[in-house]
């Protein structure tokens, strides 16, 4: 008789972490793509120069945890205009770097002008990204925060 309820039990944990394996990723936040578009993007001559002008503070992580226990570290920077033109579009990335300075995990969001409509010249943009899909056992060595993309008038 043991050995019978020994059996339920293991059935029902079986089925229970394959519903989880099934049927979790399904209710867990996607990534999603996210670009500017008609931006000058970072790898272009003229990025180069705006990004002179372009502050970024170096970020502070908080960590904390998501419904299903996974990480999330919220990476806080400030950006700064100082190109002299309004920003109407600004695309940024946030990274989390292993010890050999690869991407553990990232995002990309666009604060203007998901945020603000416009940064102008000589304004600073507080800008907050979640980064999740980490666990506790996730190397992180390291965070950072780019600029990959603006939109001038």
């Amino acid at each position: 008789m043991m050995s019978v309820g020994i059996m339920v039990v293991a059935a029902v944990i079986s089925i229970g972490v394959l519903f989880y394996f099934v049927f979790g990723s399904l209710f867990r936040p996607r990534a999603q793509l996210v670009q500017l578009e008609g931006a000058v993007r970072a790898g272009s001559p003229a990025f180069e120069q705006l990004s002179r002008d372009l502050t970024v503070a170096k970020p502070v992580a908080l960590k904390s945890s998501d419904s299903f226990g996974d990480l999330v570290l919220q990476l806080n920077t400030t950006v700064r205009n100082d190109t002299g033109r309004r920003i109407r579009g600004l695309e940024m990335r946030g990274v989390v770097l292993n010890a050999h300075g690869l991407a553990v995990a990232e995002r990309t969001v666009i604060p203007i002008p998901a945020q603000q409509t416009v940064l102008e010249p000589g304004e600073a943009l507080n800008v907050r990204i979640h980064i999740e899909g980490m666990t506790d056992d996730t190397e992180r060595a390291d965070i950072a925060v780019e600029v990959t993309a603006v939109l001038l008038d």
